[in-house]
């Protein structure tokens, strides 16, 4: 019989979105969507540990995290719901991806508890069965079952991979203010982004590609509003544009900016240009759908 497994640790990754298309409201209450997302770098650390104690442990250094409820601890709930195994849990969360910056950190960390808890089960579980918990979690879920260059669709939980972007170096720019989904949206006007058309499916992955040759990606719906709320971020976008960028921009629905850059050296002008600006700067690069899954465990014993 295996030796029981007792803890496993794990990356949970950000993500980028390339391009964010709102369509409209859905009889569901949520929104539909069309969006590219793309997995970096950056990555908190999780740490799931068996007790012989029942019940659930959480702690963190990220004081703004509720330890009581959290994308973590509903994880992990999801998945003894599902999976029927008992005993407690211990879950460590070493935070390093800024909340409320669109870079999908909390939906990172329950994607990566759920394949964590698999591993350290050593539980079989059938990818549309992933898909199904991952989805009772939030919309960006399913995506960090898979990392990569994906398309999202529906109210985002639909995903697709793509043909995989070649590796990019990432800057981020995170202003010291987080934006809420809601406060996002609550600043969308439907009325400004009629892009039925060019979001059908077939025309808006083509043109995702056709916007990434002609040097800039998919337009995200929030940008309009966000950048009339803080003007001084759109010159953030287009300074690093004109610094050789291949493509920058709002990541989901804010507050993080990302350029997208060949070099280290076009990397580091870039962010020469706006070095001045009282924003937090992050460097890291694109991953790979395979780079992606074999960097996200760092040790199970």
């Amino acid at each position: 019989m295996p030796t029981q497994l007792h803890e496993i640790a794990l990356r949970s990754y950000a993500k980028i979105n390339l391009g964010l298309h709102i369509l409209g409201k859905r009889p569901d209450g949520y929104h539909e969507v069309r969006t590219v997302l793309q997995t970096i770098g950056l990555h908190d650390r999780l740490i799931l540990t068996r007790k012989r104690t029942k019940g659930i442990q959480f702690s963190s250094n990220e004081p703004g995290i509720d330890p009581a409820d959290n994308l973590v601890t509903r994880a992990i709930k999801v998945f003894q719901h599902h999976s029927g195994v008992s005993g407690g849990l211990s879950a460590k969360l070493e935070k390093a991806i800024p909340l409320g910056a669109g870079l999908g950190g909390g939906s990172g960390n329950a994607a990566a508890t759920l394949l964590g808890l698999a591993r350290l089960f050593r539980l079989d579980l059938r990818g549309c069965d992933l898909l199904h918990l991952a989805g009772q979690l939030g919309s960006d879920v399913p995506f960090f079952l898979l990392g990569g260059t994906a398309l999202g669709i529906g109210r985002g939980s639909e995903v697709y991979p793509l043909e995989e972007m070649p590796k990019k170096h990432v800057l981020l720019a995170i202003p010291s203010r987080a934006i809420s989904t809601a406060e996002a949206y609550s600043g969308l006007s439907l009325q400004l982004t009629n892009t039925d058309s060019e979001s059908m499916i077939p025309r808006f992955c083509s043109g995702f590609w056709a916007s990434l040759e002609r040097g800039k990606v998919l337009e995200n719906n929030f940008e309009p509003a966000f950048f009339e709320r803080f003007p001084h971020l759109s010159k953030v976008k287009s300074d690093w544009l004109a610094a050789g960028a291949v493509a920058a921009g709002l990541t989901g629905s804010g507050s993080a900016l990302f350029g997208l850059l060949e070099s280290k050296q076009e990397l580091g002008v870039a962010a020469s240009k706006t070095a001045d600006l009282d924003l937090r700067f992050i460097r890291t690069r694109t991953l790979t759908r395979t780079s992606y899954r074999s960097g996200l465990v760092e040790f199970l014993r």
